[in-house]
C-alpha cells in the first residue's frame, strides 16, 4: 500500500484554549468575529477595516484584505492562543503585493463554484414556487424550512474555496496554490469543522450587518469591515486546527522569516 504524501505526524505540542495539550482545536466564530476589537488599536483596526470594506467594489480592498490575512495566518499557525495582528498603515505596500495571489485564485475558484451553486438556489426557488399553489402560507413555511438548507448548502460550496486560497495567502505561488491534492487533503481533515462552524459565523455576520444598518445605515462599513476581519482570524483558526490535526504544512516563500512569540 502505497503511503499518503500528504499524511504528517500530528504535532503534539499544541494546546488548547486552556493551556492544557491534548484534545484537538475547534473552532470559536465568535472570537473569530470580535478578533480585531481585541486590541487596544482596535479603533485602527477597525478604521483600516472599514476603508477595506468601502473600497471593496473596485477589488483594492479585498487584495489589501487578503494581503493582511497571510500576516494573520503566519503569526497565528502553529500557536493557538496567539492575538491577531493589528492592521499595520506602514505595510500597506506589502498587504497589497501579498493579496494578488490569493485574490486571483479566489476569483476563479469563486467563479467555478457560482456556477455550481446555481443549482441548489433553483432547487430553493422551484419548491417556493410548487408549493405556491397550496397557498401563502405553505409557501412561506417552505422557504422558512428551506433557507437553512440553502445556506448550509452554500457555506459547503464554499468550503471548497478555503484550501486554494490558505495555499495562496501562505505560499504566495500561483501553481502551488491550485494544488488539488493538498486541497482535498485539507477537506478530508476540515470539511465538517469549516460546515459548522461558516455556518454559525454567516448567522452571526447577518446579526452584525442588522446592527451596521440600525446606525443609520453608515455602520454598515464598520460592519462590514469587523466581518471581513474576523474572516481572516477563522481561516487562521481553520489552519491551526489542520495542523494541529496533523495535515501537512504548506511551505512558506524562502525569503520569509515568521517571528511570533509563542503564549
Amino acid at each position: 500500500m502505497s503511503q499518503d504524501p500528504y499524511q504528517s505526524t500530528p504535532d503534539t505540542s499544541f494546546v488548547n484554549d486552556d493551556g492544557h495539550g491534548g484534545a484537538p482545536l475547534r473552532s470559536r466564530p465568535w472570537q473569530a468575529m470580535t478578533s480585531t476589537l481585541q486590541s487596544e488599536a482596535w479603533g485602527q483596526n477597525v478604521l483600516w477595516l472599514s476603508i477595506a470594506a468601502l473600497l471593496n467594489g473596485i477589488f483594492v480592498g479585498q487584495i489589501g484584505l487578503l494581503g493582511w490575512g497571510t500576516d494573520v495566518i503566519r503569526a497565528r499557525a502553529g500557536l493557538p492562543g496567539n492575538k491577531t495582528p493589528d492592521l499595520n498603515p506602514d505595510r500597506l505596500g506589502d498587504y497589497m503585493q501579498n493579496g494578488i495571489w490569493p485574490f486571483l485564485v479566489a476569483l476563479i475558484m469563486q467563479f467555478i463554484l457560482g456556477i455550481i451553486s446555481i443549482i441548489p438556489g433553483f432547487m430553493f426557488m422551484g419548491s417556493i414556487l410548487a408549493m405556491s399553489g397550496a397557498g401563502e402560507t405553505a409557501s412561506a413555511m417552505t422557504a422558512l424550512v428551506g433557507a437553512p438548507f440553502l445556506i448550509l448548502a452554500v457555506v459547503a460550496l464554499s468550503s471548497f474555496v478555503v484550501p486554494f486560497v490558505l495555499n495562496a495567502m501562505i505560499s504566495q505561488d500561483f501553481s502551488k496554490a491550485m494544488d488539488f491534492g493538498w486541497a482535498f487533503h485539507f477537506l478530508s481533515i476540515m470539511f465538517f469543522e469549516i460546515l459548522w462552524s461558516g455556518f454559525v459565523y454567516y448567522f452571526l455576520a447577518v446579526c452584525v450587518t442588522l446592527v451596521g444598518f440600525l446606525a443609520l445605515c453608515v455602520g454598515i462599513f464598520p460592519a462590514q469591515g469587523i466581518i471581513y476581519g474576523g474572516t481572516m482570524n477563522l481561516l487562521s483558526q481553520w489552519y491551526e486546527i489542520f495542523l494541529s490535526r496533523g495535515g501537512r504544512p504548506i511551505a512558506l516563500p524562502k525569503d520569509v522569516l515568521v517571528q511570533a512569540e509563542v503564549i
